[in-house]
């Protein structure tokens, strides 16, 4: 499990992150949590990336 910190609430990313084909949650208000598997590829950690870079970007 991986979380986020955000200086802003964390809420409105979550729709967006999983238009992206991400699935995470807003918890404690300003933290984004992900549950990546327990394989993951380098590629699929790439993908987030691409997705977090976007939606952040987007704000």
């Amino acid at each position: 499990m991986q979380g986020v910190v955000l200086s802003e609430d964390a809420a409105p990313f979550i729709p967006k992150l999983l238009e992206r084909g991400v699935i995470a949650n807003a918890t404690a208000g300003t933290v984004i949590r992900l549950v990546p598997p327990f394989i993951i590829t380098r590629s699929d950690v790439d993908e987030l990336h691409s997705a977090l870079t976007a939606v952040f970007a987007s704000a």
